[in-house]
């Protein structure tokens, strides 16, 4: 069986929209559109995607029922295509009531994992959602959270609920699982040392690109050109509540913002996991 998926999973805010549009850059050789991204690396959760395979409404399936035929859906789609295909996804790596990993393995040919300080995180997370710094400091601690929450799939929302867990169950599910090559990106990485990191990245996808083309591609991908784009036409992708989807992509904000207390709610959580790439 083919295997021609490409996964690119993170916690959400920790540079998923960065790394795919530089892709978009790299793959498309014009600038980026931070509105079309969705036209190189599709989204998982995407309701759509789901109705467009398979003919039926998400509406009249329980998100358990859809994580059992969601593997299928995805084979499905890679063997009817040559070449490789890059999804989104925030879910933490899972398994449905089959057993079965609600991304399918046989199709895979590796995952990008992007992971981000989680003192940094819960600053971003609160300006996505609008919530305070503790109320994101829960929601990464919270074992069993989900967004896009439903109790059935009968309502507007185009995506099927994710769950994410808590940070370090979420990136110790997508390091620590899968049956497949899984190259962990750093978001610091990205920023202090961009062509050492994405040429790494682009390695596990077997995509040969002269340095020149990747020079060009993080270039067009700068954060102050996406931020840039979103102030002039919008970007779809942010949540209604928030200000900006691209605030300012700094390192090391925690510094400056977090209280003691709330440093060591994330430490007592995460030390360990911290440690093991660097963050404290």
């Amino acid at each position: 069986m083919k295997k021609n998926i490409v996964w690119l999973a993170s916690y959400p805010k920790s540079g998923n929209t960065w790394f795919r549009s530089f892709l978009y850059a790299l793959l498309t050789d014009v600038s980026v559109d931070i509105n079309r991204l969705n036209e190189i690396c599709s989204n998982f959760s995407y309701k759509g995607f789901f109705r467009k395979m398979t003919d039926f409404s998400p509406d009249y399936f329980y998100d358990s029922e859809i994580k059992c035929l969601l593997p299928e859906v995805y084979q499905q789609y890679a063997l009817d295509r040559p070449d490789i295909s890059y999804f989104k996804i925030h879910d933490a790596f899972t398994f449905n009531l089959l057993g079965e990993p609600i991304v399918p393995e046989q199709v895979t040919m590796g995952a990008i994992y992007l992971i981000r300080n989680p003192l940094d995180v819960s600053i971003s997370l609160a300006r996505h959602y609008d919530f305070s710094i503790d109320e994101s400091i829960e929601m990464m601690n919270n074992h069993h959270y989900v967004i896009a929450e439903q109790k059935n799939n009968l309502n507007v929302k185009t995506q099927f609920q994710q769950l994410l867990k808590s940070w370090r169950l979420h990136v110790e599910s997508w390091t620590r699982l899968p049956n497949f090559p899984v190259a962990v990106v750093r978001y610091e990485d990205m920023l202090d040392k961009p062509l050492e990191t994405f040429s790494r990245a682009l390695n596990l996808l077997d995509l040969k690109f002269t340095n020149e083309q990747i020079n060009k591609a993080i270039e067009a991908s700068s954060f102050f050109k996406l931020k840039k784009q979103e102030q002039a036409s919008g970007f779809i992708e942010k949540p209604a509540k928030a200000k900006m989807f691209f605030n300012d992509g700094k390192k090391d904000n925690w510094k400056e913002i977090l209280h003691n207390s709330q440093i060591q709610k994330i430490l007592h959580e995460n030390e360990e996991l911290m440690k093991l790439y660097n963050y404290c």
